[in-house]
Order: C-alpha cells, then sequence, then structure tokens
C-alpha cells in the first residue's frame, strides 16, 4: 500500500471520529435539553401542588419550557450548522490532499514510465551492440579457423620440403659455397 492511500485512508479515518464526536456532541446537547425539560416539568409540577395555583405556574412553566425549548432548539441549530460547516471545511481539506496526492502520483508514474522507457531504449541499444558483436566474433572465428587450417598446410609442405632430398642438397651446397665464398679472396 503506498503512502497516498495510507494518509487517503488516514484522513478518512479523522473525519469518520470527527463526525461520530460531533454526533456524540449532539446527543449530549439532546440530553442536557431534556434533562433541563425534565427538571422544568418536575419543578412545574411541585409548584402546581405547592401553591395551588396552577393556572398561572401552567401558563408561565409553559412560557419557560417555551423559551427553554426555542433557546435549545437554537442552541442545537447552530451546533449543527457549526458541525456541517466543519464538515465542509474537513471534506474540502481532504479533497485538496487527494488532489495533491494525485497529482504527485501521476508525475511519479511519468517520471517512471519515462525511466523504464530510457531503460527499454538501453536495453535495446545492447542488444543491437551485443548482435553485431556476436556476429564479428563468429565472423572472426570462421577466419582464425582458415588460417588455422592455411598454417598447417604450409607447415606440412614446410616439413615436405624440409624432408625433400633436393632441399638438403641445397642446404649442403650452400654450406660448402659459403665456405668457398669466404675463403676466397677478394678482388
Amino acid at each position: 500500500m503506498s503512502d497516498a492511500e495510507t494518509d487517503q485512508e488516514q484522513l478518512i479515518k479523522e473525519l469518520i471520529a470527527e463526525s461520530f464526536a460531533l454526533r456524540t456532541k449532539s446527543e449530549h446537547l439532546s440530553q442536557y435539553v431534556e434533562t433541563k425539560i425534565a427538571d422544568l416539568v418536575k419543578t412545574r409540577s411541585e409548584l402546581i401542588t405547592i401553591k395551588g395555583e396552577s393556572g398561572r405556574l401552567k401558563s408561565e412553566s409553559e412560557r419557560e419550557i417555551e423559551q427553554l425549548k426555542s433557546e435549545s432548539e437554537r442552541e442545537i441549530e447552530q451546533l449543527k450548522s457549526e458541525s456541517e460547516r466543519e464538515i465542509r471545511q474537513l471534506k474540502s481539506e481532504s479533497e485538496r490532499e487527494i488532489g495533491q496526492l494525485k497529482s504527485e502520483s501521476e508525475r511519479e508514474i511519468r517520471r517512471l514510465r519515462a525511466g523504464i522507457e530510457t531503460a527499454n531504449q538501453q536495453r535495446n541499444e545492447l542488444e543491437a551492440k551485443l548482435d553485431s558483436l556476436i556476429s564479428e566474433h563468429e565472423a572472426l572465428g570462421e577466419a582464425n579457423l582458415q588460417m588455422t587450417s592455411q598454417r598447417d598446410r604450409l607447415r606440412d609442405r614446410m616439413a615436405q620440403v624440409d624432408s625433400s632430398p633436393e632441399y638438403r642438397l641445397a642446404k649442403r651446397l650452400r654450406r660448402i659455397l659459403g665456405l668457398i665464398l669466404k675463403d676466397a679472396p677478394s678482388q
């Protein structure tokens, strides 16, 4: 797995964790509001039983409940809009980072392809040189065989000439003539 994929997965995990945290925060706020509403309802019922002024207390508690409800709804909407804004921001940041990673990986792929093309070109050049060297080696081998056979034929011929009676006679005559010519006075 590449670093880009790892970074992308890490970013997605962070976004999911942030989303979970916002949901948890919203649930806590809802529980808080429900607790406050429950406290108000309890307080209202106690006031009704204690004072006996059910009508007035009822309208006041309803007003307070409505006021608390509207405040809590406002707070919930505010938290919702903030969380949506944060999610959009995180999403745009992750998309930007993904785009950057994608462009970097594309550049790396182009660079690697260029390297592969260069290596293929060099390999083809080396193969052509190898082929020419092999053919040259074969030609030299054939020339060597021809020269070796020619040398062997010449050696055989020289051996025949050296062993012939005419050659031996000519050799003796040369020695004798060489001695005679040495002994002859210079004129």
